[in-house]
């Protein structure tokens, strides 16, 4: 990406990362590459440690949990989230 270039991702991520790894509600609906869901703290952290952009935000989709629910898919895992981690994160970084 050249300098100015701009990259973005919205992914399903965490509110907060798990403190004490998988929560037991979770885990009957869990599969493994959900393990690369993170918070927007995190993806954060992940971008600007190359040095390589400024992370203009990271933040969390407002009403993701919602409209992931109209999606109709992964309820019983949305359903079974009583502690509130699971979302949605935005993120954009430019190019410096």
């Amino acid at each position: 990406m050249k300098r100015g270039g701009q990259i973005g991702i919205a992914v399903p991520g965490l509110t907060r990362e798990f403190g004490y790894g998988l929560p037991e509600n979770l885990r009957p609906y869990w599969d493994t590459d959900m393990f690369a869901f993170h918070s927007a703290a995190w993806w954060e952290n992940h971008f600007a440690k190359t040095g390589l952009v400024k992370v203009e935000f990271s933040t969390e989709i407002e009403d993701s949990k919602r409209f992931w629910l109209e999606a109709n898919c992964d309820n019983e895992l949305l359903l079974a989230d009583k502690d509130d981690y699971l979302t949605f994160v935005k993120l954009l970084a430019t190019r410096i």
